[in-house]
């Protein structure tokens, strides 16, 4: 059995903008609501202590 992937980085099989413009606008207003507590978004994600 072949298997095969297909990677559509230009938009033309499928309209990805529209998916990409809703998360990117979701992701910064996550960093804007950090920015505004002048707390790093990162912070203690990848360390635990």
């Amino acid at each position: 059995m072949s298997k095969s992937l297909i990677f559509d980085m230009d938009g033309i099989l499928f309209q990805t903008d529209r998916i990409l413009e809703l998360s990117l606008e979701d992701a910064f207003n996550i960093l804007r609501s950090y920015w505004s507590l002048k707390k790093h978004p990162f912070e203690g994600a990848f360390l635990k202590e």
